[in-house]
């Protein structure tokens, strides 16, 4: 329910509406987090973006547990966090769950070799459960929500900050 959207407006804050047709938060985009970086000296730009890749892999493992009611195994894990690495080059485009679920249907050597598997075969076969519930997931009113580009950015200056999820089924 949008509780507190009124009061928040009524303060001069920021409101952010989510859920299917209302808005979209992209859980992969590092927000300001990859300008920053660039900013910053070499160590603590690398410690930047570890922190950017850690955020990534939290929002998209507790992402997966809510839509499968389990949390990725061991070696699901090791395919996301890989896969994450390769979509967080320097220099990319900022990629969406589906560039995910693409590149996780296309692993790459540095996947491959994470996940000691020797092909992409191999590769398919560990990751098969994983495939389906990314797959459940961007069918999902939770991937309307999270699959696509940031609609709205959080504007650090707001007095006060509320996130409407009343269009959430």
């Amino acid at each position: 329910k949008p509780d507190y959207t009124a009061l928040i407006g009524a303060l001069g804050g920021q409101v952010i509406h989510l859920g299917r047709g209302a808005g979209v938060l992209n859980v992969l985009d590092p927000g300001g987090m990859a300008q920053v970086a660039d900013r910053l000296p070499a160590g603590l730009a690398a410690q930047m973006r570890e922190e950017a890749h850690t955020r990534r892999v939290t929002m998209v493992t507790g992402l997966l547990a809510l839509a499968r009611a389990a949390a990725p195994s061991e070696q699901e894990r090791l395919g996301l966090t890989a896969a994450l690495r390769e979509l967080a080059t320097p220099g990319r485009a900022t990629p969406v769950l589906g560039d995910l679920m693409t590149l996780l249907h296309h692993p790459t050597p540095g996947m491959l070799g994470a996940t000691l598997t020797s092909d992409p075969d191999q590769f398919a076969a560990q990751m098969r459960t994983l495939l389906h519930s990314m797959r459940n997931l961007l069918d999902s009113p939770l991937g309307a929500m999270f699959n696509g580009p940031t609609t709205t950015r959080l504007d650090l200056s707001s007095p006060a900050l509320a996130v409407d999820v009343s269009a959430v089924p």
